[in-house]
């Protein structure tokens, strides 16, 4: 092959990753939109009066409430993972823990093995990186505050 043609060839290549990384953008863009839609979509719910509905909005035990959050958790995993974040779970007790890398640091969340749903979407290769309660919170803030401005 003369240099001509591997320049052609690697012109062609460069073209193509720009084009998949371009697209995967576009993709991330759009999931980024919608995530943030749902998010502002669940802030108002969560806003609306409760005295004026006749619908349940509350959760009426800590077990229920619990229970709702470790829903949210794994939802938010799912969001993560499909925004293309790297989402892990350690496995190894009755307490499985759920790390989801976002841009601003790890974060994570014990769950009991009876309520854990998103086995399949997480990879086994996650280690703790030794962050706080404390960290994780500064993490979450961090990342809300770049998302929604």
């Amino acid at each position: 092959m003369n240099e001509s043609n591997l320049s052609i060839r690697v012109t062609d290549d460069l073209r193509q990753d720009l084009e998949r990384l371009a697209s995967q953008q576009r993709i991330r863009a759009t999931l980024s939109e919608t995530v943030r839609a749902a998010l502002e979509l669940g802030i108002s719910i969560l806003q609306q009066d409760t005295e004026t509905s006749d619908k349940k909005l509350e959760s009426d035990t800590l077990q229920e409430a619990y229970l709702d959050r470790n829903q949210a958790v794994q939802l938010v995993a799912i969001l993560a993972k499909l925004v293309g974040y790297p989402v892990g779970m350690k496995r190894d007790d009755a307490w499985p823990i759920i790390y989801i890398q976002l841009p601003t640091g790890q974060v994570s969340w014990h769950l009991p093995l009876s309520q854990v749903r998103v086995a399949k979407i997480a990879d086994d290769e996650f280690s703790w990186d030794g962050h706080s309660l404390d960290e994780k919170r500064q993490r979450i803030e961090q990342y809300l505050a770049e998302m929604v401005t």
